[in-house]
């Protein structure tokens, strides 16, 4: 079924995990660990060591964000993954202002196979400051099977990619 959280703090890990949809507003904790079968939508600031996010789709609304170390931002659409804008076909979308959204040193948007994905990424018109962080940024945009630890798959950059203050 369908998960709906206003907000949570703990200082121990946050999990959850929901068939359909997620929505959750905010949350604070050590760990965020969560997955939805459908949308999963960030409705709040999220402020956490470590996120992963497992979704077949992804909203990460006006007042949300994610703040953290690591952040896997993972899709399970069985069309395709896109992240940025320009890009006008159906799957996981992650826009422009949803990417600008994540605080880490190391953001990662990743494509998993083994859990349902397509192993196609398209990548539109996107932007990141990395000026915020702390001296190393790692942005990584991954294809491949997370069961058999193997890359695969496409990565297609369609619009522009522009990363600014990096170290």
């Amino acid at each position: 079924g369908a998960i709906s959280v206003a907000s949570a703090t703990t200082p121990g890990s946050f999990q959850a995990s929901a068939g359909e949809s997620l929505t959750v507003g905010a949350i604070n904790a050590s760990d965020i660990n969560a997955s939805a079968g459908g949308l999963a939508t960030v409705n709040g600031a999220w402020s956490a060591g470590n996120v992963q996010l497992v979704s077949d789709d992804i909203d990460i609304a006006a007042n949300g964000s994610i703040s953290a170390g690591d952040i896997n931002l993972v899709s399970t659409n069985a069309a395709r993954t896109i992240v940025g804008d320009g890009i006008d076909q159906a799957g996981y979308q992650l826009s422009n202002a949803e990417y600008n959204r994540l605080n880490a040193n190391d953001i990662n948007v990743i494509a998993d196979a083994g859990l349902g994905a397509a192993p196609s990424m398209l990548i539109g018109d996107l932007s990141a400051d990395a000026s915020a962080g702390e001296g190393v940024n790692d942005y990584e945009f991954i294809t491949g099977d997370s069961e058999s630890e193997t890359a695969g798959g496409s990565i297609r950059i369609l619009g522009e990619m522009v990363f600014t203050g990096m170290a």
